[in-house]
């Protein structure tokens, strides 16, 4: 029989498995609806300090998601 320590830890790791996919969901959603922008106003201009952390800052999550 499994212990009800073991159920607990089997609902926690299933709470935490939707939580990253709706994480993921979201980064995904921003991606998706501010990329023209992103284009036009990050990656069209000549490259600054500026440029390389908004960079830094909207992809490391990302990295860090996976």
């Amino acid at each position: 029989m499994i212990s009800d320590e073991a159920i607990e830890l089997l609902r926690h790791e299933n709470a935490r498995a939707y939580l990253a996919v709706a994480a993921a969901t979201c980064a995904l959603y921003d991606h998706v609806t501010t990329l023209d922008e992103e284009i036009e106003l990050v990656w069209r201009r000549k490259w600054s300090v500026v440029q390389m952390l908004f960079l830094f800052n909207r992809y490391a999550g990302d990295v860090l998601l996976m």
